[in-house]
């Protein structure tokens, strides 16, 4: 449910609850309390576990960040820039920020074949704790500058960390590619940076990381157990609803919405 910020003005109510059989619905109630409890309850129990793993992950990447030397890296994305973001200069490019992945009923997906659609050359960081996310950052704002648009994709688990950028004027993307959710396709370049910054860790620190990824690999699974138990409810739980509700009142007031929607554009385009 939406409130409109200026009623009448620019928006206006729309009420679908004029196509409920009310009567239906109140017949069902014992079927819709239930299965709506219950996939509340299961996204609250997927939400508990992600948490855990996120503190997990977030210990285990500053393990590896404190191993990485900083300078190194700099300036391999030093070279990058240079290369990459020569030509196009003037207006500041724009960055668009989105994601492209995240854990789901179908477990874990990152839609990896978006970014081979908009860019045919894909530099693949193989990096499953962020290591490059500063440098991505950096890489986004240099772009930018050079006047060029660009989709930072964000980390589903780090959500104010960079994972992937694409920049489709250049046909150039960064794609990041852990363990757990490898990069599929045929890498342009591959910078291999969770090597390079294991190599400098203790034995005792390895056998950690070790043990601390299989407890995140865990819950990981358990998290995505949990969200299709969310949807098995859902699903249930519109199946009760569907037969109670008037769809072909919807879809007729939505065509008649779309219609007056392109109406008013065309109007615009008039003045």
């Amino acid at each position: 449910m939406l409130e409109p910020t200026y009623t009448a003005a620019y928006e206006r109510y729309l009420d679908l609850t004029r196509f409920y059989d009310v009567a239906a619905a109140q017949a069902a109630r014992a079927e819709i309390v239930a299965h709506s409890d219950a996939y509340r309850a299961a996204y609250a129990e997927a939400y508990r576990i992600l948490r855990a793993a996120e503190a997990i992950a977030a210990e285990r990447r500053a393990a590896v960040r404190a191993a990485v030397d900083g300078r190194r890296l700099a300036a391999r994305f030093d070279g990058v820039i240079r290369r990459e973001l020569r030509g196009k200069k003037g207006a500041r490019g724009r960055i668009d920020r989105a994601f492209l992945g995240g854990l789901t009923h179908k477990g874990e997906l990152c839609r990896y074949d978006t970014a081979d659609a908009l860019c045919p050359r894909v530099y693949e960081l193989c990096d499953s704790f962020g290591i490059a996310s500063g440098e991505l950052e950096r890489l986004c704002g240099a772009a930018a500058d050079a006047g060029f648009d660009v989709l930072a994709c964000m980390d589903p688990d780090f959500p104010r960390e960079i994972a992937h950028a694409l920049i489709p004027r250049l046909g150039v993307a960064f794609v990041t590619s852990p363990e757990r959710l490898p990069y599929p396709g045929e890498a342009y370049r591959r910078l291999r940076l969770d090597a390079t910054a294991r190599a400098k860790l203790s034995g005792a620190e390895k056998a950690k990381l070790r043990f601390t990824g299989r407890i995140e690999r865990t819950l990981r699974d358990e998290a995505a157990e949990a969200l299709r138990r969310a949807k098995r409810e859902h699903d249930r739980l519109e199946e009760v609803y569907n037969p109670c509700v008037d769809f072909s009142g919807v879809y007729a007031l939505a065509a008649e919405e779309a219609r007056r929607l392109a109406g008013c554009a065309e109007a615009r385009e008039g003045e």
